[in-house]
């Protein structure tokens, strides 16, 4: 059987992993979000100096869509940040401590449900950016 501290040093790296592809992806939507936010000033700019084409505020409702979308997605991202620098150190922690035999299977389990939960939100992440894309790129 798996002993606490060798699982707990394997989670510690899973998380490791994880929170720096999260932080990643989640800093590569923050900087879309704000290029669209700026984006969304300027045309406001130009509706308030009286540019009242169709096409601008059809641009403008587009733009707005996109960035509800990025904000949703980028959401999910932030979520998975902080669970997985929570439980990198909560298994920074784990490693380094000796427990009892009954202990040691709760903790086991309890950090087998940890991966399961964060493997389904990354599925969702991966899901919304799938159909962000898609929705995208329709032509």
């Amino acid at each position: 059987m798996t002993s606490i501290n060798d699982f707990a040093v394997n989670f510690y790296n899973i998380q490791l992993a994880f929170f720096g592809i999260s932080i990643t992806v989640f800093t590569v939507l923050f900087a879309f979000i704000l290029n669209k936010r700026d984006e969304i000033k300027l045309m406001n700019f130009q509706i308030e100096k009286g540019d009242n084409s169709p096409s601008l505020k059809q641009r403008r409702t587009f733009v707005l869509t996109n960035l509800k979308n990025l904000k949703s997605v980028n959401f999910y991202t932030l979520k998975i940040v902080i669970s997985t620098f929570t439980f990198f150190v909560f298994s920074f922690i784990i490693s380094n401590l000796n427990f009892n035999k009954i202990l040691n299977e709760y903790l086991l389990l309890l950090l087998y449900g940890i991966i399961f939960m964060e493997i389904i939100l990354f599925a969702l992440l991966i899901y919304k950016i799938i159909r962000y894309y898609s929705k995208s790129t329709k032509i």
